[in-house]
């Protein structure tokens, strides 16, 4: 999303920021969007509309900061120039001691065997490997097995007890115990979890799990339209300002 508000290839100029801050030096005139949790831009001090596309210019700072409710947040840029330069001044990640509450986030999973009502806390060492939950759960086969294939979303008990979620960077394998896969509609928000959140996974049917997929799918075709429209809407209106100010820098 942030690729295509900025006219980029999804392989473009990209980065993630995962609860931090940053300071962006631009040497040349730029587009730049940020989509995602819990992060805001400013350009001067002068906030900017999220899930939108900028023109930011030639030796102007971005300083983008995490702001809570949400963990990861994507920053795109499209260089108006192809010697752009981008200079990251500052970035400190992993804020600690957070000022804000969470309320309970709900996930549905389909149970690969009895279904449990799991309940627990985003643990700190949760990254995009995988999310652990310190859950009032334990395996009912302490012994690791065999490996056995997972895939995004899989939850898996460790002997000790708790939960781990398999992350998009996660395993093709493992040897935990399974009791159930985060639903495909489901599976998005797994990554704007923060450390110290609340959670809770409930069972549901595969008529269930469908039915959310098909609207999720459908949320996501509205949206891809209408980020069409808006990039269009939006380089129309900046090709004018950009024709001006190119006037003013020769």
């Amino acid at each position: 999303m942030a690729c295509a508000l900025v006219c980029a290839k999804p392989s473009g100029t990209a980065f993630e920021l995962e609860m931090a801050t940053a300071t962006l030096h631009l040497e040349q005139n730029v587009l730049v969007s940020l989509v995602g949790g819990g992060h805001i831009a400013e350009d001067g001090g002068r906030p900017l509309a999220p899930n939108s596309c900028w023109l930011i210019r030639a030796g102007q700072k971005l300083r983008i900061s995490y702001q809570g409710q949400g963990a990861r947040a994507y920053c795109a840029l499209t260089s108006l120039a192809p010697d752009a330069v981008l200079q990251i001044d500052q970035l400190v990640s992993k804020l600690s001691d957070p000022p804000w509450t969470f309320e309970r986030k709900v996930f549905r999973y389909s149970p690969l065997g009895q279904p449990t009502l799991v309940r627990g806390v985003v643990g700190a060492e949760s990254n995009r490997v995988g999310v652990r939950v310190s859950a009032e759960i334990v395996a009912h086969d302490v012994q690791i097995g065999l490996s056995q294939p997972i895939v995004e979303g899989t939850m898996q008990v460790p002997p000790k007890g708790g939960l781990i979620v398999t992350g998009p960077d996660g395993p093709t394998i493992g040897g935990y115990e399974r009791i159930g896969v985060v639903i495909a509609a489901d599976f998005p928000a797994l990554g704007q979890l923060v450390p110290g959140e609340s959670v809770e996974f409930v069972p549901v049917g595969q008529d269930v799990a469908f039915q959310a997929y098909k609207e999720a799918n459908d949320r996501d075709s509205r949206q891809c339209e209408m980020v069409r429209s808006l990039v269009s809407d939006k380089l129309q209106s900046l090709g004018v300002r950009l024709g001006n100010i190119a006037e003013d820098r020769t």
